[in-house]
């Protein structure tokens, strides 16, 4: 029961139909609409929350690759993230590593992460790269935790 003075909403609750249906219905008026802007989209006519919204778009396909972690941007969505690409396997990410710190070994982890970006298409964070880099010795540093010898 709502306490006296509280303002009861208009807004409507929707089954997972009714929300999978306006999600598609945005999404196809605005094809570059990620999560984040769909969900602001949505709850201006319906009670639904952010949680429910990205859970629906990936059990139907409708989110992007990484939105797993938290990167659901698309490029110039709402959240300013940056656009997402397809999510890379720790073993992918390393085996890519070793192969351009193998053909330039001079390379570091800046140019590392950069020459993935844009030869190999592998859009992951400089701080995953320099984790990996750092906990396989292949940076000039030592890896997390090796203390002073």
């Amino acid at each position: 029961r709502m306490a006296e003075g509280t303002p009861s909403t208009a807004l409507k609750s929707v089954t997972n139909e009714e929300l999978l249906e306006s999600i598609k219905q945005i999404k196809a008026e605005h094809p570059d609409y990620g999560m984040k802007r769909i969900w602001l989209a949505l709850k201006e006519c319906m009670e639904v929350s952010e949680k429910r919204v990205k859970k629906c778009m990936q059990d139907n396909g409708l989110a992007s690759a990484s939105s797993g972690d938290g990167a659901e941007g698309e490029a110039g969505d709402a959240d300013g993230e940056a656009p997402s690409g397809v999510q890379v396997s720790a073993e992918d990410l390393l085996a890519a590593i070793k192969d351009l710190k193998r053909d330039n070994p001079d390379f570091g982890i800046k140019r590392i992460w950069t020459t993935l970006k844009e030869t190999k298409g592998i859009d992951v964070s400089e701080k995953r790269v320099r984790k990996c880099m750092q906990d396989h010795g292949l940076t000039g540093e030592p890896a997390r935790g090796a203390g002073a010898v």
